[in-house]
């Protein structure tokens, strides 16, 4: 919880630039800095329901980054930094999905 509380600190940090501290006080805000606050609260709103959607997505991740070598680490930075700069992926990823056998269970190497 304490990590969490951090990064949502951060990410308040990032989204509030000093412009509406130095034009408003706790007191007496002016309406641009109300209207700036405003935004920043939405725009927060919308950042956490979208993390929250897709939060299998980064328990995927992190599992695959836990555990992955350091070519596929290395893939995997390239990919989400040109995702991060250009807005999507380097290459078109079209999926499909076939119905396979799916391979005997796997019983620790017993044998009865």
């Amino acid at each position: 919880m304490t990590t969490f509380a951090l990064n949502l600190l951060d990410i308040a940090d990032q989204m509030m630039h000093d412009e509406a501290y130095s034009r408003s006080s706790a007191l007496n805000p002016t309406e641009e800095a109300r209207a700036i606050l405003s935004r920043r609260k939405k725009d927060a709103t919308q950042r956490y329901f979208r993390i929250t959607e897709r939060l299998p997505i980064l328990l995927l991740a992190q599992r695959v980054i836990e555990r992955c070598n350091d070519e596929v680490a290395q893939a995997l930075l390239m990919l989400l930094g040109h995702a991060e700069a250009r807005g999507a992926l380097p290459m078109k990823v079209a999926l499909q999905v076939d119905a396979v056998d799916a391979p005997p269970p796997d019983d620790g190497g017993m044998r009865h």
